[in-house]
């Protein structure tokens, strides 16, 4: 640049007929201008940049559809319900992660995953559900992530696993993908846990079995 600006110089100077170092000067000038220009138009369109809790329904829909839109993972949208204003689903190696917008909570998004054990198969007893349960509150606090008992007969058979983004101008596609992997490895654990507490009860688990996510 310094070498094409000083040929610049010159040759508007021998144009011109002026002394070069005005020249210099002026091309100077003409960079330091368009320099500013570029800083400026810049600093507008920051301003005028719709932060993420400004943005309509849908313009946030297309945004986290393009954040989670990754060819490792298999996205799929989810049919309206009442009160859901998007959905979608992601599967990643057997397991599912929901992307869930509320209409009573627009502010956040929440990820969640929900896991069925094959309890008829491989029933614990009361003592054994007992310590899976301590075992699973212990792994799940240190990690970080809400999570309860879903089962609609023995509600210990299914385990739902919370997580909440909230929207904010902190949030990039980096850091939400971040969460849904935060999920998914919570997932992880918590079937490699059913599998402990299927050893422990002295009944065998064989690669593949375990928990399923929903």
């Amino acid at each position: 640049v310094g070498l094409v600006g000083a040929a610049v110089a010159a040759i508007i100077a021998g144009i011109q007929n002026v002394h070069w170092y005005l020249a210099v000067l002026g091309l100077l000038a003409a960079i330091a201008l368009i320099l500013f220009s570029i800083n400026q138009y810049d600093a507008w369109k920051v301003k005028r940049k719709k932060r993420l809790i400004q943005l309509s329904n849908k313009e946030l829909e297309s945004k986290i559809r393009e954040w989670i839109n990754i060819p490792a993972w298999s996205v799929q949208p989810q049919s309206q319900l009442k009160g859901i204003l998007f959905a979608y689903s992601i599967q990643h190696g057997g397991l599912h992660v929901a992307i869930v917008r509320d209409a009573e909570e627009p502010s956040v998004i929440a990820l969640v995953s929900k896991f069925t054990m094959p309890s008829e198969e491989a029933a614990l007893y009361k003592g054994e559900w007992g310590r899976f349960r301590g075992q699973l509150s212990i792994e799940m606090a240190r990690l970080g992530i809400q999570w309860h008992f879903i089962g609609p007969q023995n509600k210990f058979e299914a385990i739902e696993l919370a997580e909440q983004v909230i929207l904010d101008d902190a949030v990039t596609g980096y850091y939400f993908r971040s969460r849904v992997l935060f999920v998914l490895r919570a997932g992880i654990l918590v079937m490699e846990l059913w599998k402990e507490a299927l050893r422990l009860s002295g009944k065998s688990v064989s690669d593949g079995e375990g928990s399923q996510s929903q």
